[in-house]
C-alpha cells in the first residue's frame, strides 16, 4: 500500500519536476507504523541553494553534493508535534535526477497526534518558491497543504476528528519601511523648522546705493 501511495504521489506531481520554484514534501506512515519523509524538487533548485548557502564550499563528487543536500534539508525543514515533540532521523539518502528526492526514515512521531507546526525554508533563495505538503497518517484523512510566501512557509495544523486542518499562523509584519519613511519625514521637518527659525532671526541688511543723489 505504501509503495502504491508513493508511486501515485510522484506520478501526479511529475509536472513539477522541472520547476525550480515548486517542491513537494511527503510525510507518510507505513502500515507497520514506521514513517518516511520524502522531499522532491528540481535538481537545479537544490544546486542553486547549495551554491548560494555555501559560496566558499564546493562539492567535487556526487557524494559530497548529496551530503550537503542532506545537511541543508535537515537545517531548513522542521516538524514540531504536540507542541514540543520532534522526530528523529534514522537514515537518509538522496536520489539524484532532474527531479531529486531526499528520503528520510524517521521515528518519534506521536500516535496520539493533536497538532503540528511545519516550517519549510529549503528553497528560500528561490523567488516565489512554494512547496506542497502531503501528510498521510493511519486513521486520518489524506491531506494536502501549500507553504508559500503568504504563510511565510509555515503551517500550524491541528487534528479535528479524522482530519488535519490548518489553523491561523501569527504573521509578523515588517514595519521597517514605514519606520524609515517616518524617520525621513521627521528629519526633514526638523531641518525645515530650524531653517525657518534662522531666516526669521537673521537681521535685515541695508544695501546702500551710492548712485542715488
Amino acid at each position: 500500500m505504501y509503495k502504491i501511495v508513493i508511486a501515485l504521489f510522484f506520478i501526479s506531481l511529475s509536472v513539477q519536476a522541472h520547476q525550480a520554484d515548486a517542491s513537494t514534501v511527503l510525510l507518510v506512515e507505513r502500515d507497520n507504523g514506521s514513517w518516511v519523509l520524502q522531499i522532491a524538487g528540481a535538481l537545479t533548485a537544490f544546486q542553486h541553494e547549495i551554491k548560494t548557502m555555501n559560496p566558499e564550499q564546493e562539492y567535487k563528487t556526487p557524494e559530497e553534493f548529496k551530503a550537503m543536500v542532506i545537511a541543508h534539508v535537515k537545517d531548513n525543514l522542521s516538524f514540531l508535534f504536540n507542541e514540543n515533540i520532534k522526530y528523529t532521523i534514522t537514515s537518509a539518502q538522496v536520489q539524484l535526477g532532474h527531479e531529486t528526492k531526499v528520503v528520510f526514515e524517521v521515528n518519534g512521531i506521536p500516535d496520539d497526534l493533536e497538532n503540528m507546526v511545519v516550517t519549510n525554508t529549503i528553497f528560500k533563495e528561490i523567488y516565489k518558491n512554494q512547496s506542497t505538503l502531503l501528510f498521510f497518517k493511519n486513521g486520518l484523512e489524506k491531506t494536502k497543504f501549500v507553504l508559500n510566501n503568504e504563510n511565510q512557509h509555515t503551517l500550524n495544523l491541528k487534528v479535528e476528528g479524522a482530519t488535519l486542518v490548518a489553523a491561523p499562523v501569527a504573521v509578523k509584519r515588517d514595519y521597517s519601511a514605514l519606520y524609515a519613511v517616518g524617520g525621513t519625514v521627521f528629519l526633514m521637518g526638523v531641518v525645515n523648522y530650524f531653517w525657518m527659525s534662522y531666516k526669521e532671526k537673521k537681521p535685515l541688511q541695508v544695501v546702500k546705493n551710492h548712485n542715488l543723489s
